[in-house]
């Protein structure tokens, strides 16, 4: 059966600043919606061998999961859902901090600005808005004190990311909320190779902040090319096609968290991706 989502990545262009597609990825994707959409009008009573064929090729699987087609982009390779993103950005370590909130305290000054010195009294980090309410009684000097340097903080720019802060439970939580902010506003995501057969997973927003996630396929590639070995003599009929690339009945491999990423940036590497808000 047709499913709706795919028409509807079919029709949708990915976007992010500083990135471009092919040339001919519109076209192409315009090609792939109309042969499908040709096939029947009504969705309930698709011919799911023709479409099945159509959708065969790395090109078509590559665009029907609403990917950007790009010089680099690895076709016929299947992203991670929703649900494998999550499980990999909730992965916690030894203290439980998240695999997600781990590179969220990284990579967050990133897109801070560095703040000079505004003024006569010293300077304050941003507090953390977890902490304790409960203060003791201060004079009212000791108060007014205490209320600019609080109006003082609150004028601190915390960038495009945020800034974590309290404990690993709260960083755990604003981490998230940092996860679905970005999984609702994304308008390009793409797949890429690494050396060694890592496969990359990368979703961004219009202005090009974003995650990324990888897939070691190195072992199962490995295993893929014993098994074509061995079956040299047999029978084609014993050869399976996967979209996924994994071998039938083999366990895939797990997708894990990567990082942020920035927006492209002239002499990124230089300026440590540091993006003002």
């Amino acid at each position: 059966m047709l499913s709706r989502d795919i028409l509807i990545n079919l029709s949708t262009t990915p976007q992010c600043i500083g990135l471009e597609e092919q040339l001919s990825a519109s076209d192409e994707r315009q090609k792939l919606r109309t042969a499908l959409l040709s096939l029947n009008s009504e969705l309930e009573n698709d011919d799911s061998a023709q479409i099945s064929l159509i959708l065969s090729t790395p090109l078509s699987i590559h665009l029907a999961h609403g990917l950007a087609y790009t010089v680099g982009s690895a076709l016929g390779s299947t992203p991670p859902s929703v649900e494998e993103c999550l499980a990999a950005f909730t992965t916690p370590n030894k203290v439980q901090l998240t695999a997600g909130a781990r590179a969220w305290s990284k990579h967050a000054h990133r897109s801070l600005v560095d703040i000079e010195e505004t003024s006569s009294g010293p300077s304050m980090s941003n507090p953390s808005p977890f902490e304790s309410s409960e203060e003791p009684v201060q004079s009212s000097d000791a108060m007014k004190t205490r209320t600019k340097q609080k109006n003082h903080a609150s004028t601190i720019p915390t960038g495009w990311w945020g800034t974590p802060s309290g404990p690993v439970s709260t960083i755990n939580e604003k981490a998230l909320i940092l996860f679905w902010k970005i999984i609702a506003t994304v308008t390009w995501r793409n797949l890429h190779w690494l050396p060694h057969s890592v496969l990359v997973y990368e979703i961004r927003v219009k202005d090009g902040y974003g995650m990324r996630w990888s897939q070691d396929q190195s072992s199962d590639r490995s295993k893929r090319r014993d098994s074509e070995s061995s079956n040299d003599n047999n029978s084609s009929k014993e050869m399976v096609g996967e979209v996924k690339g994994t071998l039938s009945g083999n366990v895939e491999p797990p997708w894990v968290f990567r990082g942020f990423v920035e927006p492209m940036m002239k002499n990124g590497h230089e300026r440590g991706w540091r993006h003002a808000p």
